[in-house]
Order: C-alpha cells, then structure tokens, then sequence
C-alpha cells in the first residue's frame, strides 16, 4: 500500500511539475503578459513567488532527509 501511495504522489508530482513548466513558458509572453491588468500579474506574481520557495523548501528537506 504504501509504494503504491509513494508512486502515485511521484507521479502527481511530475505532473504538477511539467505543467508548472509549461505554464511558466506562457507566462513569459510578453504579448499575453501585457493582456493582463495589474491584479492579475500581481497575483501570478504572487503564487509563482510562492511556488518557486516552496519548491526550494522541498528540495532542501530532501537533501537533508536523504
């Protein structure tokens, strides 16, 4: 039970992951970054400022953990 459960969360993980990947290369269109008003690229801002430390904070607990 719990590989299944580790191999489901890696392979949510790398799914999250990739789409964050891909989200991120659209969000550097200047063309679609300029569409934006100002709370919506302060919100993008935000949660990929978020994301970015959280990522970081994962990876370092790994490399303690492991």
């Amino acid at each position: 039970m719990l590989f299944e459960f580790g191999e489901l969360l890696y392979e949510c993980l790398y799914e999250i992951l990739t789409t964050l990947m891909s989200q991120q290369t659209h969000f550097r269109d200047p063309a679609w970054l300029t569409r934006q008003n100002a709370r919506q690229a302060a919100i993008l801002h935000g949660v990929l400022v978020d994301t970015g430390i959280r990522l970081l904070e994962a990876s370092q607990m790994a490399r303690t953990d492991g």
